[in-house]
């Protein structure tokens, strides 16, 4: 979950600081964090693209993804168990 917050985090961030979300996401993405930061900006600009057209983050992009984050290793629980919008609302109350 801490994974999935992060990169929300990231994503919220990524218009007003790039810099800042590449912090925020690659603190639970080391093999990105090891990374040139060109490659962690690109990364962080790709994920920010799972916004909305009016700025909301699109929960069902990411759900659609969980299967293949879990395959990598990135997620450890059952994809289908999770309900990203719920536990983004209960962790980031402010963001969602």
């Amino acid at each position: 979950m801490k994974f999935l917050v992060a990169m929300q985090r990231g994503n919220a961030d990524v218009a007003r600081d790039i810099d800042a979300a590449v912090k925020i996401t690659a603190k639970y993405l080391p093999s990105v964090a090891s990374a040139d930061p060109a490659v962690m900006r690109k990364t962080v600009e790709i994920r920010s693209a799972s916004l909305s057209p009016d700025g909301r983050f699109d929960y069902a992009a990411y759900e659609r993804a969980l299967p293949l984050y879990a395959e990598l290793g990135l997620v450890k629980a059952d994809p289908k168990a999770i309900k990203l919008r719920e536990v983004l609302s209960h962790e980031l109350p402010d963001l969602v």
